[in-house]
């Protein structure tokens, strides 16, 4: 029986190691980059959803994400390409029943926010390669969705028509929910962080009857119509007060000749 001998160089074996290591190293630094880039850009979690699927987020507005549409324009790797290309794709945002369309890219247009949410385009997998073609079916878009903080403002002004003309109100209390603000000389008010969707707008005087009117609260400014408040606090030596002025003033009681000097008359008894 032929012994065959091998010869063992430790030489070799340690070049062969500092080779491989040199090279683990090197795809290492490669893909730490690559992810390093990715986090400086988008310091947030990406989701994945795949060509012609969507992304069902588990979300109080009953959120959906669809990817529906590619354009992938980017340089093939293993070509030398006067421009670095870009990469487009088509999405469709699905909010309680509002449908919204739009389009990110991989060159400028990557992020967008739509109804109070940011959304951004982290990815598209795969890159393109010169030594094969990509199905649409085989695409991958990276997505960040992240609900974004948005005050609600609400402006209008508060007025009253029962002294002949459109007054300012001063002094009247307006609430919704637990966002409040008071009308200022100008009868004009501010309602900061109201809550958004449908809600009840509450007014309180100290001279009109309370008043409730729904409004349809939405992110940023919401400027309401003017609050026209026209039925004031009145008890029966009110009324009664009320109505020898009516007469006194409108002769062939038709309610129109002498009925703006009747509420003068009034605003000035019950010191308004």
């Amino acid at each position: 029986m032929k012994i065959i001998q091998v010869r063992f160089s430790k030489h070799n074996f340690i070049k062969n190691i500092a080779f491989y290591m040199m090279l683990l190293y090197l795809m290492g630094f490669n893909l730490c980059n690559l992810c390093y880039s990715a986090e400086q850009k988008f310091p947030y979690k990406c989701h994945v959803v795949k060509y012609d699927d969507a992304w069902f987020f588990n979300d109080e507005d009953d959120l959906a994400l669809y990817f529906n549409e590619v354009d992938d324009s980017r340089c093939p790797s293993g070509l030398q390409c006067f421009w670095e290309g870009e990469a487009k794709v088509g999405l469709t945002l699905s909010k309680q029943q509002n449908i919204f369309s739009f389009y990110l890219d991989t060159h400028h247009n990557f992020t967008t926010t739509i109804d109070g949410y940011k959304i951004s385009l982290c990815e598209l997998f795969p890159y393109p390669s010169s030594s094969f073609e990509i199905e649409k079916s085989e695409y991958e878009v990276y997505i960040s969705v992240i609900k974004i903080h948005q005050d609600t403002i609400i402006k209008g002004i508060v007025l009253t028509s029962i002294v002949g003309y459109r007054a300012p109100v001063k002094g009247a209390k307006l609430s919704i929910s637990k966002s409040k603000a008071i009308s200022d000389a100008d009868g004009e008010y501010t309602i900061i962080n109201a809550p958004v969707g449908s809600n009840t707008i509450v007014i309180e005087t100290e001279f009109f009857e309370k008043r409730e009117i729904p409004v349809e609260v939405i992110y940023g400014v919401n400027l309401l119509d003017p609050i026209i408040l026209d039925n004031p606090k009145c008890n029966d030596q009110c009324a009664e007060f009320v109505s020898k002025e009516i007469k006194k003033w409108d002769i062939n009681e038709d309610k129109i000749k002498g009925l703006a000097e009747a509420i003068d008359a009034l605003k000035s008894a019950i010191n308004f």
